[in-house]
């Protein structure tokens, strides 16, 4: 995918491309990197929930104008769009988690109930740490989980006001 997207376009607009899309940036020129370095917005290339959730999404939102996004088939290809590109993506801690959460959502919506994403986040968290026991050490995985929690529990402030 990320040589798709490097061959529509062409350079450093290419390699950002593909960075933004699946979190590959390795074909940034050293000028590029550099830059996003010294400004700290290198996180802006890496695969994160939030890429996922747009994916996850794109498929809920062509599910429901299509054929219903109750509907087992659509839910069952969106299960497998968001695992997809989960994998993709180079299957980082941020993106297997909120493929996590994406498909116990979805199985819950399947099922009646409503998707509480605070306990959800947890959820993921600890199943990844089940099968990695040492992802709980790493930075990057304790802030990205509160990061996710943090929008979760904010989230629904903000629906209120509308």
């Amino acid at each position: 995918m990320s040589e798709s997207l490097r061959g529509l376009v062409p350079g450093d607009a290419g390699a950002l491309l593909a960075g933004l899309v699946v979190g590959d940036d390795s074909a940034l020129s050293r000028e590029r990197v550099y830059a996003f370095t010294n400004t700290g917005t290198t996180h802006l290339t890496a695969v994160s929930g939030s890429n996922l959730a747009l994916i996850a999404g794109m498929l809920v939102a062509l599910g429901r104008a299509s054929v219903g996004q109750h509907r087992l088939g659509w839910q069952l290809v969106t299960i497998i769009g968001v695992w997809a590109f989960a994998f993709v993506s180079g299957a980082e801690a941020p993106a297997v988690r909120a493929a996590i959460v994406a498909t116990i959502a979805l199985v819950a919506i399947r099922f009646g109930r409503a998707a509480d994403f605070p306990t959800l986040i947890l959820l993921a968290a600890g199943t990844m740490a089940l099968f990695d026991p040492g992802q709980v050490t790493r930075l990057g995985f304790q802030l990205s989980v509160a990061a996710s929690l943090a929008i979760a529990l904010a989230l629904p402030a903000f629906a209120d006001r509308g």
